[in-house]
């Protein structure tokens, strides 16, 4: 997936109304009892009047007294400012995990976690999508709830600590330990505390990452104004002390620019090379999967769905950014025709995985399928698109191309819901086959989604009896 991923709140199905007119009153508060989850991780309720309330910081079972911040005609928005009885017992967890913005479920139970958020997304989906058919999902849990991410963006404070937004607010939480750090990743953030205490007026942000060669990238995210001084700042500590060994590039972005510091600048990702692994070497902050021990199984799911129309099919991948399933499948045997709109990561991956069963092309796909690959004989579509989904132009062209097969890969089961649904309105020969929910982000609200669409089906005679 190329495109950036953003936080979501209710589900769209709610998000339609028009809120009220503010009051100028004191803020309205509320016992509620919390029955469900929505999918952005708020609680859902119902006030005394009946109106359904989204609690910010409320879990199913929960009784709390809520401020009602907002009112829409439809639903209202609150926050939990005393929990009165527990509905799930907490243990353990986060320090900070009621206050930092990163997490939804430190301390509660593992199996409580994810069948919230099962029941969350496949509430959301069937009121999104009530014309699809869907399957029951399977639901595939989180390997580790620790440990696990490897990819962070963290704030950095004026004594150069880092933590994260606060979740109802714009502050910053300092987390002395972060348990869903990989321990690789929370060793080099205290370590570099010194430096970023020295640029910290100049620095806002510094983002982490660990490549799969286990190279750690830092990325320092200057503030607006702070120019290329921050740069000779940054070089100056560099020359003074040493950076970490596991530190393979430090980069610096400012003003619109980025300076490689230390090292090369890029990160190196494995991507399938029949055997031996390739290394796709990106620019350090480039999109990359934050959990890698699911991103394996998510390649897993995605060539076994291709594989399953024959062997070596053509493919069309759109999204490709630097290849994430493009090497897999090529080691498979499939001839790939790689579409991405960014013209640096799909280089990468021609020069990492570059031969006669790959094509890549630069393409906007918000604009529909470019006109080279549009009239091709692909059998399987593959799509990892950003959060925003397919655009009505992309819909429309897959629903003409002549594939049998779809394989959708999205990290917001919703967008799914809503792209499954334009499909099938605009050819009722589409068919959802399969549904896979993937815990790819535990201790959060979120889920990955792996869809399978067939076209035909039904008219071929291999569908579901009426």
């Amino acid at each position: 997936m190329s495109g950036r991923r953003r936080r979501r709140g209710p589900d769209r199905a709610a998000r339609g109304s028009e809120p009220t007119r503010a009051s100028s009153a004191a803020p309205e508060e509320a016992e509620v009892t919390v029955t469900a989850l929505a999918v952005g991780g708020e609680g859902i309720g119902h006030l005394p009047d009946g109106c359904v309330v989204f609690v910010d910081g409320g879990l199913p079972g929960d009784r709390v007294r809520v401020s009602v911040h907002e009112r829409r005609r439809r639903f209202a928005r609150g926050r939990v400012v005393e929990r009165l009885t527990a509905g799930v017992e907490r243990e353990g967890g986060c320090a900070v995990g009621e206050s930092c913005g990163g997490c939804r479920f430190q301390g509660i139970p593992y199996a409580e976690e994810l069948r919230w958020k099962v029941a969350a997304a496949m509430g959301a989906m069937e009121r999104i999508a009530p014309a699809v058919s869907w399957p029951a999902p399977e639901v595939e849990g989180a390997l580790a709830v620790d440990g696990w991410r490897r990819r962070a963006r963290l704030a950095v404070l004026p004594d150069g600590r880092t933590g994260y937004r606060a979740a109802r607010s714009g502050g910053v939480v300092a987390a002395a330990a972060c348990p869903v750090l990989e321990p690789a990743l929370e060793e080099v953030r205290h370590t570099l505390r010194p430096l970023l205490a020295e640029v910290a007026g100049e620095v806002g942000e510094v983002h982490l990452e660990r490549g799969d060669d286990g190279g750690i990238g830092v990325l320092l995210l200057a503030r607006p104004g702070a120019g290329m001084r921050t740069v000779e700042r940054v070089e100056g500590w560099a020359t003074r002390e040493a950076f970490p060994p596991v530190v393979a590039s430090v980069v610096v972005e400012a003003g619109g620019r980025r300076q490689t510091v230390f090292g090369t600048g890029r990160g190196r990702w494995a991507r399938d090379g029949g055997g031996d692994s390739a290394w796709v070497e990106a620019p350090v902050g480039a999109f990359a999967q934050a959990n890698a021990a699911v991103n394996a199984r998510l390649r897993t799911r995605v060539r076994e769905a291709v594989l399953e129309v024959g062997t070596s099919p053509e493919v069309l991948e759109l999204f490709a950014g630097s290849g994430n399933f493009t090497g897999t499948l090529l080691a498979a045997g499939c001839a790939v025709t790689a579409v991405e709109g960014a013209t640096e990561p799909l280089a990468a991956l021609e020069d990492a995985l570059g031969g006669p069963r790959l094509r890549a092309v630069v393409a906007d796909l918000g604009r529909g399928l470019p006109r080279e690959v549009a009239d091709g004989g692909a059998a399987v579509v593959v799509v990892d698109p950003p959060r925003t989904g397919l655009s009505a132009e992309l819909v429309a062209d897959l629903c003409g191309l002549g594939a049998s097969r779809l394989v959708y890969v999205s990290c917001d089961p919703p967008t799914l819901a809503r792209d499954a649904g334009r499909l099938v309105a605009a050819d009722a020969s589409w068919e959802v086959v399969s549904l896979a929910l993937v815990d790819a982000f535990p201790r959060t609200a979120h889920l990955e989604a792996v869809s399978v669409l067939e076209h035909g089906r039904r008219r071929s005679g291999r569908g579901r009896a009426a």
